[in-house]
């Protein structure tokens, strides 16, 4: 090739140079925009999510029972009213062997005193004995106090709170002919409520008596503190989970078959290293962080403790003072690039 090809071709070969050089540099990746947080110091209360339902023992019922046979007249309450001591809840109308029962002790004290009458006249006579008198008189006593009990009873066909309770339900319709002592309403106890919880098993260890249930009542009515009052020995065996009772009382007028949700502790720690629950990754199980130092994030292995749902307990892993990935986390990857928000 003469000097005057060879530089026709140098332009071109410089050229095709430069190309082969722009084609082997590889484009510089973005960095990753992300938020850091320090791992620090601080106390830290774990807890979990309840659902229940309020109940009442068989020592906070009481029934209310109709003094004799009669027919339900009127039930003035509803089921879950509260009442005061003394409150009306139902009007019985005696029924028609109640007044047969009536009439009849009526008839036996008018035949009882008679009789005793007659049986001080024979004594008198001299044709009686004094224990003829004696028994005469106490078969008179005996009818004048059924007489007395019957007509007590029937004067109380106005069933009354015996004492300020709520209404857990009514045993009998309206109309309906009750029995002597049967059941015409049941009462709770306003003093106190029981609450029936469940609960995973594998947290029951952590739960004693006495612990403090945050309970947040209906209809957004605000919250109340309970205790656990007992904890069953064995789960339940339809739900499998531990049934857990709390108690509380009857201040916040929780009536029976109220749906309840609380927070309960089962777990405190002090002077932990925690960082926020957001920054927590999981790889088949093993946790992990991505820890940020010089612009470049770096995957981290690390062993875990107790959570509050916002923040988390580092056991193992990580030093106070390092800086953890907290948003932007699914652009990450081991020895990425990073930049801060």
């Amino acid at each position: 090739m003469n000097s005057r090809a060879l530089v026709c071709c140098l332009p071109l070969l410089l050229a095709m140079t430069a190309c082969s050089q722009y084609e082997n540099e590889e484009p510089a990746k973005p960095a990753a925009h992300i938020t850091v947080a320090t791992a620090g110091r601080g106390d830290l209360v774990q807890t979990v999510t309840l659902y229940g339902v309020v109940e009442n023992g068989v020592d906070g019922r009481i029934k209310v029972a109709a003094p004799l046979e009669a027919r339900i007249a009127s039930v003035d309450v509803g089921v879950g009213s509260v009442v005061a001591a003394g409150a009306v809840l139902a009007h019985l109308q005696a029924s028609p062997l109640t007044e047969l029962e009536l009439g009849k002790a009526r008839t036996d004290v008018q035949q009882s005193t008679a009789a005793a009458a007659r049986a001080e006249r024979l004594r008198a006579d001299g044709l009686g004995s004094d224990a003829e008198v004696e028994l005469a008189k106490a078969a008179m006593t005996n009818s004048e106090a059924l007489l007395r009990s019957l007509q007590n009873r029937s004067n109380t066909l106005e069933l009354k709170a015996p004492v300020a309770a709520v209404v857990g339900s009514i045993d009998a319709s309206l109309g309906e002919m009750i029995a002597a002592g049967g059941s015409v309403l049941t009462l709770v106890r306003s003093s106190k409520s029981t609450l029936h919880f469940s609960m995973d098993p594998a947290l029951a260890s952590r739960v004693s008596i006495g612990t403090k249930v945050q309970i947040r009542l209906p209809a957004n009515a605000g919250e109340l503190t309970g205790t656990v009052s007992s904890i069953a020995p064995a789960v339940d065996s339809q739900t499998r989970l531990l049934p857990v009772y709390a108690s509380v009382t009857a201040a916040n007028n929780l009536k029976p078959g109220e749906n309840l949700r609380a927070q309960l502790a089962v777990k405190s720690v002090t002077a932990a290293l925690l960082i926020p629950y957001a920054a927590l990754l999981d790889d088949g199980g093993q946790a992990f962080v991505f820890v940020v130092h010089d612009a470049v994030a770096s995957r981290r292995d690390v062993s875990t403790g107790a959570t509050d749902g916002d923040h988390i307990e580092i056991l193992d892993g990580l030093q106070e003072g390092e800086q953890v990935a907290v948003t932007g986390l699914t652009g990450l990857d081991d020895g990425v690039a990073v930049q801060l928000q």
